[in-house]
């Protein structure tokens, strides 16, 4: 997938996830999709399950998408991060596109997609004076996550700055 489709397809669907409530205003409501989506979510701490996948993955069976989340005792923010990435993979149509050699770009891609929809660019604009705790906290993601994000705001408020010019010359 080129990048124009990659950020299309995660304004598309930040429009679909429905907006964050009143109570947590920054926290998208990305589990309450997942279960409108018909969708099942598997937490698992099965050993040879882990060795498949230290965080998540998502199978795909009789038409039906099955999330599998690792547990971390009580609900981690690492498991809402590996909840939207999985969520990525389905949307960015990975399970039909997958191929060994471009299992890197599907990660990263599927990383883009959790990153934008827990932590939207415009909204982390509005606090990026704030300390990485609070950014946490706000958005409720790990203070690993909230420093990755910031890392990458600028690439992806470039990104969907010119979406709206790229519009125009498709």
């Amino acid at each position: 997938m080129n990048k124009i489709e990659l950020y299309k397809t995660i304004e598309d669907f930040s429009d679909k996830v429905g907006k964050p409530s009143s109570f947590l205003p920054y926290v998208t409501p990305i589990e309450d999709y997942v279960y409108k989506s018909n969708w099942q979510i598997i937490p698992y701490d099965d050993f040879e399950l882990i060795k498949v996948s230290q965080d998540g993955f998502t199978v795909l069976k009789d038409g039906k998408y099955h999330i599998f989340i690792r547990k971390y005792g009580k609900k981690s923010l690492r498991q809402r991060f590996t909840l939207a990435h999985e969520v990525g993979h389905i949307v960015l149509n990975h399970h039909h596109v997958y191929k060994q050699n471009n299992k890197i770009l599907i990660e990263q891609e599927a990383n883009i997609f959790a990153e934008n929809i827990l932590m939207p660019v415009d909204f982390v604009e509005r606090f990026k004076y704030e300390d990485l705790e609070t950014i946490a906290r706000i958005f409720q993601v790990s203070k690993q996550m909230a420093s990755v994000r910031l890392t990458h705001i600028q690439r992806d408020k470039c990104y969907f700055n010119n979406l709206n010019n790229w519009r125009q010359i498709l």
